[in-house]
Formats: C-alpha cells, sequence, structure tokens
C-alpha cells in the first residue's frame, strides 16, 4: 500500500494513465444522521448474504477462540452484540461488522487476552481516519483490492483441503465444488442460494440410499448389531431383526419395504403362491423344517469332515502354510450363526426403529402396509425402540390403535416374546439347534485343548 501510494502519488498514473485511484478522503469523523432507505428495496438480497455470511464466520471464529482458550460462548449474545453494533455503526455510515479471521489471529498470537487490545486497535484505526487519510488519495484501486486477495488468503488454501474433505465426506465434497461453481459463475448471492438448495437434496439422496441391515444378538454385552461388523454374533430360528439407518418418511418407503422383504427373505406375494400351491399354511411349515433340518445335517456331516482332517496334527499347517483358523477349529463362531441359526421359516420380523429419528405419514402407512402383508401369510411383525417423536405420528395415523400390541420398548423384549410365541414345531427346531451348538462348543473346546497338547 505504501509503494503503491507514492509511486502513484510521483508517477501521476491518475492523470497521466487515468489509473483509478481512490480519490478524495475527508479527514474526520462523519457527523451522525439517520440512514438512507432509498435503495434498501435494491440492496435487499445482498444485505441478507452479508449478514448470514458476517455473522457466520464471527460465530466459527469466536467458537475456535473459545475451545482454543478454554471458555464458553452464547450465540444468542454474540447475535445481539452484532445487531447492536451494526444498527449503531450505521447512523455513522460505517460498513457491517463482523469478526476478522487474520486480525483475531494476529491478536491472539501477539498475546492479547481481553478487549483492551481492541482499544488501542480502534485508536490506531481513529488516528487514521482523523490526520492520514487524506494521504491515500492517490491510491489505486487495483493496489487496495490486493489487501482484499491477501485477507482472503486462508479461504483459497481450503483448495488443498479437498482432498482431505472428499476421504472424510463424498457428500461434503460435491456440496463445497458446486457452491464453488456457482458463485463462481453467477454471484455470491446466487451461489450461495445454490448450495444451500443443493445441500437439502442431498440429505434427501443420503435417505435414499439408507440401508437396512439384520442384526444379531452380540451375547457377551447383550446388545443387537450388524452381523458384518461382529464376529460373536448370534441369530435365532425363524425370527429376523431388520434395522433401518434413516427416518422413514414418503422418499424412501418403497425403498424400506423391498429391503425388508430382500433381508428377511421372506416375500409376502411369494410365499402366499407357495401356500397356495402346498394347500395350507400348515403344510408350507412342514416343508420349510423339513428343509431346516436336511440343511443342518448337511452342516453336521461337514463339520465331521472337517474335525477328522484337523484330527491330523499339522494337516492344516502343512496344506496352508499358517496355523489352523478358527473357522476350521471353531466352527460354532460365524458359521453357525449364519448357516444354522437361520434355518427354519420366519415366524417374526423384528424392526428396531430406533436409527428412525422421525417417521411421517407415509412412514406410517409403509408400516401399517408391512404389517398386514406378512399378517396375510402369518408371519408377524414387532416395533421395537420406537424414538417419541415416532412414537406421536404412529398415534395421530392411528397405527397404534391397531398395533399397539407388536411395539416393546427394547428389541430384547421383542425377541423374547417371538420366541414364547413361536408355532411348536419352531420351538422344537429350536431347541434342536441348541443342543447342536452346545455339542459342537464342548467339542470346540475338546480340540483346541488337544492341538494345545
Amino acid at each position: 500500500v505504501v509503494i503503491g501510494t507514492l509511486a502513484s502519488h510521483y508517477g501521476h498514473f491518475h492523470d497521466t494513465y487515468g489509473m483509478k485511484t481512490v480519490g478524495k478522503v475527508p479527514a474526520g469523523l462523519p457527523l451522525p444522521k439517520i440512514p438512507s432507505f432509498r435503495d434498501a428495496t435494491d440492496n435487499f438480497s445482498e444485505a441478507i448474504i452479508v449478514a448470514v455470511v458476517a455473522f457466520a464466520q464471527s460465530v466459527s471464529l469466536a467458537a475456535l477462540m473459545a475451545k482454543k482458550h478454554h471458555y464458553r460462548i452464547d450465540s444468542n449474545q454474540e447475535f445481539i452484540a452484532y445487531g447492536v453494533s451494526n444498527i449503531f455503526g450505521s447512523f455513522f455510515s460505517c460498513y457491517p461488522a463482523a469478526a476478522s479471521v487474520s486480525r483475531s489471529s494476529v491478536q491472539e498470537s501477539a498475546g492479547g487476552k481481553t478487549q483492551l487490545t481492541s482499544v488501542f486497535s480502534a485508536a490506531l484505526v481513529l488516528v487514521v481516519i482523523l490526520v492520514i487519510g487524506p494521504l491515500f488519495e492517490d491510491l489505486p484501486n487495483c493496489v487496495l483490492s490486493s489487501i482484499i486477495v491477501v485477507a482472503l488468503r486462508s479461504m483459497f488454501m481450503q483448495l488443498f483441503q479437498l482432498r482431505k474433505l472428499f476421504h472424510v465426506s463424498a457428500y461434503d465434497f460435491v456440496i463445497w465444488i458446486v457452491t464453488f461453481v456457482s458463485v463462481v459463475v453467477f454471484y455470491v448471492d446466487i451461489g450461495l442460494w445454490v448450495g444451500i438448495g443443493f445441500s437439502f437434496v442431498t440429505v434427501v439422496v443420503r435417505t435414499q440410499v439408507a440401508k437396512a441391515r439384520i442384526l444379531k444378538k452380540i451375547d457377551p454385552v447383550n446388545a443387537f448389531a450388524d452381523e458384518s461388523k461382529y464376529i460373536k454374533t448370534r441369530g435365532f430360528s425363524g425370527i429376523r431383526i431388520v434395522g433401518f439407518n434413516a427416518p422413514l418418511y414418503f422418499a424412501n418407503g418403497d425403498l424400506f419395504l423391498r429391503q425388508v422383504y430382500t433381508l428377511s427373505d421372506t416375500k409376502p406375494e411369494r410365499v402366499r403362491k407357495q401356500i397356495k400351491r402346498l394347500g395350507s399354511i400348515s403344510e408350507f411349515r412342514r416343508q420349510s423344517s423339513l428343509k431346516s433340518l436336511e440343511s443342518i445335517s448337511s452342516f453336521r456331516s461337514a463339520r465331521s469332515d472337517t474335525s477328522t482332517r484337523s484330527s491330523n496334527p499339522g494337516s492344516s499347517l502343512e496344506e496352508n502354510g499358517f496355523l489352523p483358523t478358527s473357522n476350521d477349529l471353531a466352527p460354532m463362531g460365524r458359521p453357525i450363526d449364519t448357516s444354522m441359526a437361520d434355518c427354519g421359516y420366519v415366524h417374526h420380523i423384528i424392526l428396531d426403529c430406533s436409527s428412525m429419528c422421525f417417521i411421517d405419514t407415509v412412514g406410517g402407512k409403509i408400516l401399517k402396509q408391512l404389517c398386514d402383508d406378512y399378517k396375510s401369510i402369518h408371519v408377524t411383525v414387532l416395533l421395537a425402540c420406537i424414538c417419541d417423536q415416532a412414537w406421536s405420528v404412529l398415534e395421530k395415523t392411528k397405527f397404534v390403535e391397531k398395533y399397539g400390541d407388536v411395539t416393546y420398548m427394547t428389541v430384547e423384549d421383542a425377541v423374547t416374546a417371538a420366541r414364547l410365541a413361536s408355532p411348536a414345531e419352531e420351538r422344537k427346531l429350536q431347541i434342536y439347534l441348541e443342543t447342536i451348538m452346545e455339542e459342537s462348543e464342548i467339542n470346540t473346546e475338546t480340540q483346541l485343548i488337544s492341538d494345545n497338547t
């Protein structure tokens, strides 16, 4: 600024080359006067954008400093402070007030602790306004614009953070790119509105790609979780526990239905055709139980072959070059959970609603449809862990009035109720499975002790 001002003054850039300069700068403070609202309608949208950006930047900076120096801020108090300061400054033709990232960082690094440091900064600015202001009359506007570029260097440096942002969240990365391009191509206000609108679209997209998953019990901690994330999980014969990690509303209702039908491996339309072909639901259950027993027999035969191979010391080591795996010596881990505990026809489906932060009226109708479809094939749907907001909607849509007896506080309660209500032949299959699992555990422990010896 100093070099540019001196060069412009002694080189007569304005007169010789027609270069735009700051021009006349009146010395002293302007007299207070009521602000003019003549151009208020023309500048309304820009004023909104300036207010939003200024407040967001100021509060973000305040939160950053509060976290660094271990104190709290009140966003409402900050909002009132900025409002009062801008109302007061409007009577003196002041620019909108907001926190400065660069000046605040310099002040903090220099050891500033309180607002007293701002008093000295304001005093220096006052000296510039009263005395030094006229010296900037020959300052070229292009040099003045460089101050803005330097002040925004931290924002330009964000371009180097895009790679990291993409690895953290692809959605945030796309929002950043769309907003940036919109601001550059159109204008700041239009670009920001485009960015806000696009961010809302991504919220809908995220719920559209939400996935339901099969949950199984983790015995040591008595919890239910995705079996693909944990090793020691246990399922229940004839019972499917389905979790959905998104709100249930009009945009993803059909997706939710399809995923429940697929994960439970029980599509009502297909089961109705099988029941019609076999003649009755009892015959369908009998055929399903026979298939389950055949699957268990095949599993036991395969396990017997595995045990025989494992009885030869060092066989796995010789064949694979590694020690026997847990799947070789302990088929009571994941293999039994996935192949045996899921045997038998499905008679209960439990929906874990703990991740459904809200359900709209369409979501309530979807749950009704799900319960009715499965009721037609003698499959009971149970709901567990419904949040208060979703419960309120289900009450107003008459779901609770019709299906209130299928709701439970926890998934464990729902599983207990489902096991107690299991058909007689299914309970026999459950007892048979548990007996096999206990025998397998004993045999596995014996095999491990023998191998260690």
